[in-house]
């Protein structure tokens, strides 16, 4: 049975939303950087 979400993990979701959009953009530059770079044995 699932517990509906109180409005203080509501708060907490956006906020953690927030932080991932950020490291999401930070990611693919990452990735970028990877592909770009030969793979190590």
């Amino acid at each position: 049975m699932e517990k509906t979400p109180t409005p203080s993990l509501t708060l907490s979701e956006h906020r953690h939303y927030h932080i991932t959009t950020t490291t999401t953009t930070t990611t693919t530059t990452t990735t970028t950087t990877t592909i770009t770079q030969p793979p190590t044995p």
